[in-house]
């Protein structure tokens, strides 16, 4: 099994939530750790953020490891606001994967 594998994703809606969940069950059970890049989401939407909720607690029972890095662009960041799954304002991946790992 290999260490990481970096995946970046433009699109996290409903439209592509079935693409992208297949994309996130290969990488957990071929990587250790899987590393999304938030720079380079573009939308997201509520499907989308369940996504990544779902990808955290399936590292986290698989005993793997699920991370976002960089910044957030601000379309996203207003969507996961609107969604509450932050208490506060959330800038960048990593305050993305902390709430998504309290989930």
């Amino acid at each position: 099994m290999n260490d990481a594998i970096p995946i970046k994703i433009a699109s996290l809606t409903i439209a592509n939530a079935s693409d992208a969940r297949a994309r996130f069950l290969e990488a957990t059970g071929s990587f250790a750790s899987v590393t999304i890049a938030a720079d380079a989401i573009e939308t997201i939407d509520l499907a989308g953020l369940q996504l990544l909720v779902s990808l955290f607690r399936h590292a986290r029972a698989t005993g793997k490891k699920a991370a976002l890095k960089g910044a957030l662009r601000e379309g996203v960041r207003e969507k996961i606001l609107l969604a509450g799954l932050c208490e506060g304002p959330c800038e960048t991946g990593e305050q993305l994967s902390e709430a998504c790992a309290a989930c």
